[in-house]
């Protein structure tokens, strides 16, 4: 590889457009029953951090993968998804009841963890299903 080369390598795994195209995802979810609402900035930019980074790893390593791998992760990616945000909902749904300090705290925290891990799963799954329809559109077309 020349320096031309790492360089240019360098500039393509730049956060700056993953952040904003991961941002923009995190924006849809915001205001949604999977953010717990007053939740501090933190849980936000934790999740879009995490995906900016598995997101320009994963296109790097899988980039060789089959449409059929792509797809594949795609969708148990999205069920885990799914599943983080159901947890999310049920918390929201546990919060219907009067709880104690404790219990409250407790509940917070685990639906923050389920908030970024669910921003992260679906950020991926997209990746993914991004990758699978690259893959399909550019390949040859052979039945799965």
């Amino acid at each position: 590889m020349t320096i031309k080369g790492f360089l240019e390598l360098i500039t393509a795994v730049t956060p700056s457009l993953v952040s904003a195209w991961a941002s923009s995802w995190y924006d849809l979810f915001k205001d949604t029953l999977v953010m717990r609402p007053g939740a501090p900035n933190s849980v936000a930019n934790t999740g879009i951090a995490f995906a900016c980074m598995l997101t320009i790893i994963f296109a790097l390593l899988t980039r060789g993968w089959s449409a059929r791998a792509h797809k594949t992760t795609a969708l148990v990616l999205l069920i885990l998804a799914l599943l983080a945000g159901f947890i999310c909902y049920w918390i929201r749904f546990k919060y219907q009841y009067p709880l104690d300090r404790v219990a409250q705290e407790l509940l917070n925290f685990w639906w923050d963890c389920a908030s970024w891990i669910f921003i992260v799963l679906i950020i991926q799954a997209i990746l993914f299903a991004s990758m699978f329809a690259v893959a399909t559109w550019a390949g040859p077309k052979v039945p799965e």
